[in-house]
Order: C-alpha cells, then sequence, then structure tokens
C-alpha cells in the first residue's frame, strides 16, 4: 500500500515547478502576499527553460510564492520575513529518492560509521577507534563496510580479533541487505554450529562446508532477528533515531522519498505507518513519504 503521509519540506531546498506564466504574475503583481522567507542572491536553478536561472524565490507557507529577481522578491518582504542572503550559492530544487529506508535505514546506521571508509584499512582503524572510544561496550553495532575491500572475505575471526571474545558485533553492509556479526553476537542464536535460518534461501547465516557460521548474514529478516538480543527497539528510540534521519535528510536537500518497507521492526507493519502519521502531525517529517510496508511471518 501507498500513503501520502508527508507535508512540504520547509526550507531553502524546495521543488521549484513555478510556470512561466506565474514567475511573471507574481513579479509584476502588487497583490503577492507577504513571504515568510525571502532567499536573494543565490544562484538558482529553477527547471524553468524559459527562466532556467533566478536570483531569489519567495516561500509562503509550504508554497513557492516567487522565482524572480532580487528587486522584484523585495516587494514580498514584511516586518515578519526573514530575509537570507545566499552570498551567490546555488539553491537547487528539492531531492526526490525513489527507494529509501526511513525507518529501517535510521536503524541500521545507529553505532559505528563505516559509510565513508573506501580501503581496507580505512575500515580497520575505523572499528579500532570506535573499540577504543567505547571500551565498556558490550555490544556494538554499525553501518557502511564494503565487503569488496576484505579479501578473505566476510569473516567473523576479525571482528574476534578486533573488539574481543566478550563484546557482540552485528555490522550493516553499505547496502543494508547483508551483514558482518562475530562469534560473540552469532552465540546468541541459541545454536551456534546449526544456526536456525529465519528465511532458509533468502535471508540466512552464511555457513561453512561444516555447517558453522561464517559470519556473513544474507539479508535484513535475519539481521533484525540478531539485533533483538542485543537492541530494544521501542517506541521511543525508534522514534528519535527516525526524526534525526529526518533531519539528515533536510540537510540532503532531500524532499521527497518512497519508503520501500521496514522488516518486522513493529509488532504490526501498521505501526510503522501511524509513527510517521504521529511524526507529521507533530510538523517533524520534514519530507513528502510515500511508504509501503514489507510484511513478513517471521
Amino acid at each position: 500500500m501507498k500513503k501520502e503521509i508527508g507535508n512540504t519540506f520547509r526550507s531553502a531546498l524546495v521543488i521549484l515547478s513555478l510556470a512561466a506564466s506565474s514567475i511573471a504574475c507574481n513579479a509584476q503583481s502588487g497583490t503577492a502576499p507577504t513571504a515568510d522567507y525571502v532567499f536573494t542572491s543565490g544562484k538558482v536553478y529553477t527547471v524553468n527553460k524559459t527562466m532556467p536561472w533566478a536570483e531569489a524565490v519567495a516561500v509562503k507557507g509550504n508554497k513557492i510564492a516567487f522565482v524572480g529577481s532580487d528587486s522584484d522578491a523585495k516587494k514580498l518582504v514584511g516586518k515578519e520575513t526573514k530575509v537570507i542572503n545566499l552570498k551567490g550559492k546555488m539553491m537547487l530544487p528539492g531531492f526526490i529518492d525513489s527507494h529509501f529506508h526511513l525507518i529501517a535505514g535510521a536503524l541500521m546506521t545507529a553505532g559505528m560509521d563505516m559509510a565513508e571508509a573506501i580501503t581496507y584499512e580505512e575500515h580497520i582503524k575505523i572499528m579500532k577507534d570506535y573499540k577504543a572510544a567505547h571500551p565498556n561496550d558490550k555490544f556494538i553495532t554499525g553501518f557502511g563496510y564494503k565487503p569488496a575491500v576484505f579479501k578473505g572475505g566476510i569473516r567473523r575471526e576479525l571482528l574476534d580479533e578486533i573488539f574481543g571474545d566478550d563484546v557482540a558485533v552485528v555490522l550493516f553492509e553499505i547496502s543494508g541487505h547483508a551483514g558482518w556479526a562475530n562469534t560473540a553476537a552469532l552465540k546468541q542464536t541459541g545454536n551456534f554450529k546449526k544456526p536456525k535460518d529465519v528465511l532458509p534461501g533468502y535471508s540466512y547465516i552464511h555457513t561453512d562446508k561444516n555447517g558453522v557460521p561464517t559470519g556473513w548474514i544474507i539479508e535484513t529478516p535475519q539481521l533484525v532477528v540478531l539485533l533483538k538480543n542485543f537492541v530494544h527497539w521501542n517506541k521511543d528510540y525508534i522514534k528519535k533515531r527516525v526524526t534525526d534521519q529526518i533531519q539528515k535528510n533536510a540537510a540532503a536537500g532531500l524532499t521527497t522519498l518512497y519508503d520501500a518497507g521496514w522488516p518486522k521492526i513493529f509488532k504490526d507493519e501498521v505501526e510503522g505507518v501511524e509513527l510517521l502519521l504521529e511524526l507529521a502531525k507533530e510538523n517533524k517529517l520534514k519530507q513528502r513519504v510515500f511508504a509501503s510496508s514489507y510484511h513478513s511471518d517471521r
């Protein structure tokens, strides 16, 4: 199911889709409303063939009230208008992400951040530095490792060497569709040498020829089951993580996204939609969101 549950992101990075006639009308009419925000002295890319570039943008509520010159934009400035000088910086239309995971992604990216790591050495340094900075943690999660740089494969023994035998480690690959766990974490499956697969053939713990887990975990459902041994994903925790992710999206200029679903984090898939509706009601949902549930009986 899909449902639009967001509202327009109120910021400089908004969709500039006014027709040329509307722009001209606002520029010449004296009846234009006083704007809430006026951005001036910028390089505004309008995505309008008749006027691809402009200097200023005015925003009223959640709509673009004007796109044009600085001189015409000044007509929309009132006592309460916030005027922002872009100082020659570029303003672009809002970005649309057609495959996003707002809820699941917010939870995946908690903890150690390896998203910017490229080389093997950079990955190892981030892990060792994180361990040194969190000496008392008994569980560590993280996101963003690149499997291609580990020539020996994704092996639990490497995580054991870095983090020790008494710290459980579960990491998400940069794609979000695979993971990496150490021995301490995998022992929480209840049967280390013959782990139970959540969805055999689709989401499972990879094992060697003797049936012993290698440390490689395929697809998100199995990772979610493993993580539930260590993380209590209550509503307050999830809401805080999602709210933080929404702010990151806003900072990156993301205005619309399609959430392609979340694994069974909640008791019921509908709870995810209800959470986003709640954030929208609180005016904390800064992107338009189209969402679909991810149904699984496991």
